[in-house]
């Protein structure tokens, strides 16, 4: 959860490069998740690399989050 101070450390930045980031953030969540699918097949040999994408996954996870509650944050206080 991001704190006041740093929601306003984003003012610079404008909502459509905020969606563009989110919409650009979910395709590699996507592309990650489905990499895991493939690796999936055999986890034994793979397992370094689903661990690693799952970071990623998570990590992006994370950053959408933040970028929502940037947005969310500005609409309830226009």
């Amino acid at each position: 959860m991001l704190t006041e101070e740093q929601i306003h450390k984003s003012d610079h930045i404008s909502e459509e490069e905020i969606l563009q980031d989110i919409k650009i953030t979910e395709i590699e969540i996507k592309d990650f998740q489905d990499e895991n699918d493939v690796l999936m097949r055999n986890p034994p040999q793979n397992r370094t690399r689903i661990y690693l994408n799952e970071g990623h996954i998570s990590q992006r996870k994370e950053f959408v989050n933040k970028l929502n509650q940037i947005l969310d944050y500005r609409k309830k206080n226009k």
